[in-house]
This record gives C-alpha cells, structure tokens and sequence, in this order.
C-alpha cells in the first residue's frame, strides 16, 4: 500500500506512481506474469492529486487541507519469493525516487522443525556418560 499525501497548490495535477519490488542489489524482481513468462513486479498507474470533500457544515475552508492518494495492491496467492532474503518496495513518483518512500521486509523461512532421534539418555552421550 502507498499513501500520497500532496499539498493543496497540486490540486488537480496528476502524476504517475510505480511501485517497484526490489532485490538486495536494486534490482527489480522477477515473477511469473499472466502468460508464464518473467516479469518485473511492477505496477504503474496514473493518479490525480483531488481535492478533499468535507460534509456540508463541516466549516472547512477550500485549498487548506491536504490531498491523500492511496494505492491498494493485493496479491491474491502471494508472491513467489524465495527465503532468507530482504526485499524492498519502492515508489516512484513521476520517476522521481526517493529512499524514504520505500519499505523493506525479510522473507523467513519455515520454522526448524523437532530432532527426531538422538541419544536416549544423558549417560549415553559420551560427554556426560563418562563423568557420572
């Protein structure tokens, strides 16, 4: 999800975001696309910067408040992502990127599952099995 807040002089101007996945060397990540083939996982869209509606009697004066935009993705099955990596989304807005307009995540792997197996009692390993 991306906010995009805009200051009232930009009411009505419109811009383009892109929202990038990234691996740790900057680049783009690639995942299966509509036809199977590799894709940068990148979404773009043209936006508006709109002037807020407030509720009649609300007593807000016009060109005082700030626009927000908000850009929803949702990834019904997830992504293919492999574990143990970091990942990064990034934001572009009218190709202008800037560091603080991205968020990072780790990957995790699954959780280490039990030991099955192993000595049956401390006197058989053979650290302990001596000294007692």
């Amino acid at each position: 999800m991306a906010l995009i807040d805009s200051p009232p002089d930009l009411y009505g101007e419109p811009f383009v975001l892109t929202l990038t996945l990234r691996d740790e060397s900057d680049q783009p990540v690639s995942v299966p696309g509509p036809t199977g083939g590799a894709e940068a996982m990148r979404v773009t869209q043209n936006a508006r910067v709109e002037e807020p509606l407030f509720p009649p009697g609300a007593n807000v004066p016009r060109g005082v408040a700030w626009s927000h935009t908000q850009v929803t993705l949702n990834i019904a099955n997830g992504l293919p992502l492999p574990v143990g990596r970091m990942f990064t989304w990034t934001l572009e807005i009218d190709s202008d990127r800037d560091p603080r307009w991205a968020v990072s995540f780790y990957v995790p792997g699954p959780p280490q599952g039990p030991v099955l197996g192993g000595p049956a009692n401390p006197a058989s390993i053979p650290e302990l099995g001596n000294d007692r």
